[in-house]
């Protein structure tokens, strides 16, 4: 079975999330990698969507911001929408 094609885009949008609910979940980086077992500075390289994330990886960050890993899939609450 061929491998799927990278997809860059979405590794930056997935990033972009992860990046946004950390911050609004008051996690560090450092906290973050912690948990999963990478360095600070792979989280960085996550956020930025430079490196894709494994789906284990994906469920360990969606398990410590304490939100369904779906919710990293999906475009981030705009300021209105934000209680």
């Amino acid at each position: 079975m061929p491998r799927p094609k990278k997809d860059p885009e979405r590794d930056r949008e997935l990033g972009a999330n992860v990046l946004f609910w950390r911050k609004r979940c008051g996690v560090t980086q450092e906290h973050l990698a912690e948990f999963t077992g990478v360095s600070q500075q792979q989280i960085l390289k996550y956020e930025k969507g430079e490196t894709s994330m494994s789906a284990v990886r994906i469920e360990q960050i969606a398990q410590v911001l304490d939100l369904p890993v779906q919710r990293l899939f999906e475009p981030p609450p705009k300021k209105n929408d934000m209680p």
